[in-house]
């Protein structure tokens, strides 16, 4: 069979949804640059709005005393507007917005130490204070902005929300008589500079750096085309600001320091992986396929030529002749070896064992070696070699010829792995084998690693 031409512009593969199979998840590793992981991330997170809700203790000090609270939540919504890498130090810009901020605070204690004048002199006044709830609300939309190290966690924000943009609502509060106006005065002021500055950074802070790193994930799992639901990836910010994705359990020593060199040089989203491995998995994948459909000769026109035509038995395999005419044929085949020959094009070499039978007399008649150059991207094979032999046992007791002619076997075997490699394709949400990505360049990196350059970046 002939095989399609490929077009050099236009090169299908399907290598890349190989690498979340557990047999190859522990061999691959990707790099990309930080323009590239970056535009992905930011069209990745802002499409998204996201609904915080917080809840913790507070217990602040202060230069004149302290401020308590049993329970202090937090609701708000919040948009991440763009991340930016800032060379000059190894980390990142963040924008984003805020908006239907609200912190509530119950069961609110105060202590302040305060110096009021009375009028006939000063005096130190200890001012404790309860109140039942305390709302702060942010009554506009903010702009804010964050820097992030490395790790995607927030090293500063810039909360600096107008006091005239901030509602602050004080209910059952006591009272010292006299003092009313200033404890009300002091409070506001306490709380607004205390509980916004500090409990709303850490809660802000915390969900950016988690909600970040959950979309960076994502936009790691789809460079491989991994499930979202797959957890076995690992991230890693260098310092070139380049993202380095490693399947889980990924082993270092496996690859040479040229080829991780040549990773580490890539200009757009690449990924490195061990051939043996890729090789390994098509053979398993095919051979869970081929396992469960033994080609039959009642479903096979030429195979069923062969057993139906004493004619044909005579000049391709006489030793057939000792079974009944139009017996049933059973070719069990188990895929030996696999070899990839051309990453670029998706060439591989395949050594296919096959055991042949009668399936109703219940009798081995022979075994088959054949290779065939299969291609992935036109899903084609083209048979190379083939080596027939009856089994000793039915030649003995066929007492035939052992003459075994390769055309009519070679082309019903030709056509079954033909069938079952687009087989594959339509089983690729239950194989995960097929699922094709386009791709800029594939190529051997040293002898036993292929590198794969993402096109889409």
């Amino acid at each position: 069979m002939n095989k399609n031409n490929i077009k050099p512009s236009f090169i299908i593969s399907a290598l890349l949804t190989l690498l979340i199979s557990p047999v190859l998840s522990a061999q691959a590793l990707l790099v990309s640059p930080v323009s590239y992981w970056v535009s992905a991330l930011n069209t990745n997170m802002k499409s998204f709005v996201y609904e915080l809700e917080k809840s913790s203790q507070l217990h602040l000090k202060i230069p004149e005393g302290t401020v308590e609270s049993e329970t202090v939540n937090l609701t708000s919504r919040f948009r991440l507007n763009n991340v930016s890498p800032d060379f000059s130090t190894n980390q990142f810009n963040l924008e984003f917005n805020i908006e239907n901020a609200e912190v509530l605070a119950k069961n609110v204690k105060i202590q302040i130490v305060s110096n009021q004048d009375l009028g006939f002199g000063s005096a130190t006044v200890h001012l404790n204070v309860q109140c039942s709830a305390i709302s702060i609300q942010a009554l506009n939309s903010e702009s804010l902005f964050a820097k992030l190290d490395k790790h995607l966690q927030v090293t500063s924000l810039s909360i600096k929300i107008p006091k005239e943009s901030v509602k602050t609502n004080l209910t059952g509060c006591t009272e010292i008589n006299g003092l009313g106006e200033v404890i009300q005065e002091k409070v506001l002021n306490y709380v607004q500079l205390q509980i916004v500055n500090q409990q709303l950074y850490q809660f802000i802070s915390d969900e950016i750096s988690l909600q970040l790193t959950k979309k960076l994930n994502d936009v790691a799992k789809s460079f491989l085309g991994a499930d979202e639901k797959s957890d076995s990836i690992k991230l890693n910010i260098d310092e070139k600001l380049r993202l380095w994705v490693s399947t889980a359990g990924l082993d270092y020593s496996k690859f040479t320091a040229d080829e991780l060199s040549a990773l580490a040089d890539v200009k757009v989203t690449s990924i490195l992986f061990k051939k043996t491995y890729l090789e390994n998995l098509v053979r398993d994948q095919m051979n869970l396929e081929i396992s469960k459909k033994p080609l039959y000769s009642k479903l096979n026109a030429g195979l069923q030529k062969l057993t139906c035509s004493r004619w044909a038995q005579f000049f391709t395999w006489p030793a057939l002749m000792a079974l009944p005419k139009c017996f049933n044929m059973q070719i069990v085949s188990k895929l030996e070896k696999v070899d990839l020959i051309d990453p670029a094009k998706l060439d591989f070499n395949f050594t296919l064992k096959s055991w042949v039978s009668a399936a109703d007399q219940k009798k081995d008649i022979a075994y088959f070696s054949t290779t065939s150059r299969v291609n992935f991207s036109s899903l084609q094979s083209e048979l190379t070699f083939l080596k027939a032999r009856n089994l000793p046992e039915f030649l003995s007791w066929s007492g035939r010829s052992s003459r075994i002619s390769s055309g009519i076997i070679g082309s019903a075997l030709q056509s079954y792995l033909s069938q079952e490699i687009k087989n594959l394709k339509s089983n690729d949400t239950k194989l995960k084998l097929f699922s094709f990505f386009d791709t800029q360049k594939s190529k051997f990196v040293g002898a036993d690693s292929v590198l794969i350059q993402l096109r889409d970046n």
